[in-house]
């Protein structure tokens, strides 16, 4: 080899710098490689460069397998070799397991002769090698006698990943020299290798990536709940098929818009709240509705939205929300709560049974002493010389009639499946009227009540319904405990209202319920809120009460627990939070004409005698004009002769029902309808009530004080009931 020098005097290159000259262009091969490898698309394309950039610098036969982490082949790219070698080579490697000890044993001290750098010189003629790479070497040509590059030898190159493992093996044969690897030359060799590692170690990541980001997609797409994120101005960004079946909409038409367009307007309030808390990096629940065109004709649906802050380099960018549907699992608890509801009534029946019998007793006794009294002489008893007070008997019967009414009152309000519903609520009021319905039982076991109500116990925005079922469950709860019991028996009730400090200030109203009977067991403490956990015996108890209690309390955001006092005795404690109500638009209510006139005219449509007197004495004695009927016949053909500023119109009639009275009335005269001031006794049925509340009409239930009458019918007709 002659080459030029700068002065163009001709010289022979030495060893040594015909070495250098062949690494430089060894390195702008690599170089070459490395901007055609950007370009390529695919893995394959990609190691196909470097093993013909390989094959250029002077290999004639190049082989790259890549392995897993068990060192199994799966991905083989070669050149050089022929169709024949190839196919030998695909057919007849060895598993995973022999190459790891092959790469074990390379690595140890009793192969060093071996090593050339971080690669292996497969020497054929050593017998270890012959024996373990038969398959491997890829000529089939017997070895040399001589010393050099035997035609069966091949160069080993180990790729390592980051974690140092093995992550593929290239297999080198027929250099050009036909002379054993120097250093230099393996060093070459190697740095190919690292290039290829690192492109290795990319397309893993990139797999894995794309594995994660599949993954993470099918999740998000399968799950049964709802999941959304949101930008940092509300708008959605991306939702899943979950949430295009719940609300009817493509996906195309969801995204950008507001997330709170997703829920009914009366709820917007609470959403933005939920929304801007966790855009300030709070994590946020919250439960609302949301009207769902995925449902034929479409539906007001329940849902509970738990949303978290999306971070991104230290900063909020958005928020994910999680949205499941809890219509059918409110509708369950409804039908528990019910259920349990009237196993209580059962339970009561018996004691308000007798509770009645107590006023009933004193409403006969005093009413068969006036009509024994001689006419004229009231004031003469049927006993001689105890005179009767007429006044003070007929107050009697009054009072009397009034506790019958409200004990019946108290146990259909608590039996009535209510709808929940949040409004302004009186703990003590809710204690003093459960306690009322236990009254009986309470009294017959002899246990004794000590109440200590808070007298400036603020109201809060609770359901008043739910809450007398957890008063209600605790207090029979506490019975139970004292049924046996044969020390002291007595169940305290308290409330009282404290602030609890911290790191957020809140005002709790507290109801304490304790007995003295024999504590909880410590065994059963961590259990006795668990749906069916009970420790009374077969068929004497649901073991639902305590849990119903549990989710009344919790959906409050409040607390329950249980304790056993270190002298016996259980108490449980409820924390609510005090809530103030949510300011209510004022609205002018629309005034009955009942209203603004003094003397009216009255239509009394009921077909009980008893009641349709008392009434029309009643408003004649106040100077109404007052027409009377027994029948929705009549009452009909009175309507089309007269003009009537109020009919009171009984809902339960044999010849023609109020309700069906009142469509007439409402198809043939709107205006008439519009006078209409329901009597009934039947307020608990859900077919009375619906009806009720659709027509939006004030309603009187029965048994009723002539007082209240009146206040409805000159009071504002804004279709509450009373």
């Amino acid at each position: 080899m002659r080459t030029l020098n700068a002065t163009g005097v001709s010289f022979v290159p030495d060893e040594a710098m015909v070495r250098l000259i062949r690494e430089r262009d060894n390195l702008f091969l690599l170089h070459e490689a490395l901007a055609e490898v950007e370009r390529a698309s695919s893995l394959p394309e990609r190691l196909r460069i470097f093993v013909d950039a390989i094959q250029k610098i002077g290999f004639g036969r190049v082989t790259m397998t890549l392995r897993d982490g068990a060192m199994t082949a799966t991905l083989l790219v070669t050149a050089g070799l022929s169709e024949a070698e190839e196919h030998d080579l695909r057919t007849a490697s060895a598993p995973g397991a022999v190459w790891k000890r092959r790469i074990e044993m390379l690595a140890g001290d009793a192969m060093a002769h071996l090593r050339i750098g971080n690669s292996y010189y497969l020497d054929a003629r050593d017998p270890w090698v012959a024996t373990e790479f038969h398959d491997a070497l890829p000529s089939r040509l017997e070895p040399l006698g001589r010393p050099g590059w035997s035609p069966r030898d091949a160069l080993l190159v180990p790729l390592r990943g980051p974690s140092g493992g093995v992550v593929a093996t290239l297999v080198l044969d027929e250099p050009a020299d036909r002379a054993r690897p120097t250093l230099a030359r393996v060093r070459t060799v190697e740095l190919f290798a690292q290039q290829v590692a690192s492109i290795l170690e990319r397309a893993r990541l990139l797999d894995e990536h794309r594995a994660l980001s599949d993954r993470y997609t099918r999740l998000v797409e399968s799950a049964a709940d709802a999941i959304v994120t949101v930008d940092e101005h509300g708008g959605l960004t991306s939702v899943n098929q979950a949430l295009e079946r719940a609300s009817g909409r493509l996906r195309s038409s969801l995204l950008g818009k507001p997330f709170l367009t997703l829920f009914e307007a009366q709820d917007e309030r609470l959403v933005r709240d939920l929304l801007d808390a966790t855009l300030q990096g709070e994590r946020r629940k919250a439960e609302v509705r949301y009207w769902s065109d995925g449902h034929p004709d479409g539906e007001s649906r329940s849902c509970s939205i738990t949303s978290t802050p999306i971070v991104e380099s230290g900063r909020v960018t958005g928020a994910l929300a999680i949205i499941r549907d809890v219509t059918d699992e409110k509708r369950l608890t409804e039908q528990l709560m019910q259920q349990e509801k009237l196993a209580a009534v059962g339970q009561l029946v018996s004691g308000v049974a007798h509770e009645l019998n107590n006023p009933l007793a004193g409403v006969m006794a005093f009413s068969q002493l006036l009509l024994s009294a001689p006419s004229g002489h009231g004031d003469q008893g049927a006993l001689e010389g105890d005179p009767i007070d007429p006044r003070e008997a007929i107050q009697t019967i009054h009072e009397e009639a009034k506790r019958a009414a409200k004990i019946v009152s108290n146990l259909l309000t608590f039996a009535r499946q209510h709808q929940p519903e949040r409004t302004l609520a009186d703990l003590n009021r809710v204690v003093l009227d459960t306690l009322e319905l236990r009254r009986y039982t309470l009294r017959v076991r002899q246990i004794e009540v000590d109440l200590r109500l808070d007298e400036n116990l603020p109201l809060t925005w609770a359901d008043p319904f739910q809450l007398q079922q957890v008063v209600l469950n605790l207090v029979a709860n506490a019975e139970h405990a004292l049924e046996d019991w044969k020390g002291e028996r007595r169940i305290t009730v308290a409330t009282s209202c404290v602030c609890r400090l911290g790191a957020e200030r809140r005002e709790l109203i507290v109801l304490r319920v304790s007995d003295t009977g024999p504590g909880i067991a410590d065994q059963h403490l961590p259990r006795i809120f668990n749906p069916f956990f009970t420790t009374k015996p077969v068929g004497q108890g649901t073991g639902l009460g305590l849990s119903i209690s549990d989710g009344i309390v919790r959906e409050h955001d409040g607390r329950i627990r249980a304790e056993t006092g270190a002298t016996g005795g259980a108490t449980f404690h409820v924390e609510l939070p005090y809530v103030e109500p949510p300011n209510a638009e004022c609205t002018h209510a629309r005034r009955s004409p009942l209203a603004t006139r003094h003397s009216q005219r009255v239509l009394v449509v009921d077909d009980e005698p008893s009641i349709r007197g008392a009434v029309t004495k009643f408003l004649r004695s106040h100077g109404h004009v007052v027409d009377t009927v027994g029948s929705g016949k009549e009452a009909l053909a009175l309507v089309a002769q007269r003009r009537y500023d109020a009919i009171l119109l009984d809902l339960r009639m044999p010849d023609m029902p109020g309700d069906v009275l009142y469509a007439e009335l409402h198809d043939r005269a709107p205006s008439v309808a519009e006078r209409v001031v329901f009597l009934t006794g039947d307020t608990q049925s859900e077919s009375a009530r619906g009806f009720l509340e659709s027509t939006g009409r004030p309603t009187v239930s029965k048994p009723f004080l002539l007082d209240d009458l009146a206040a409805v019918l000159l009071g504002p007709w804004g279709g509450a009931q009373s």
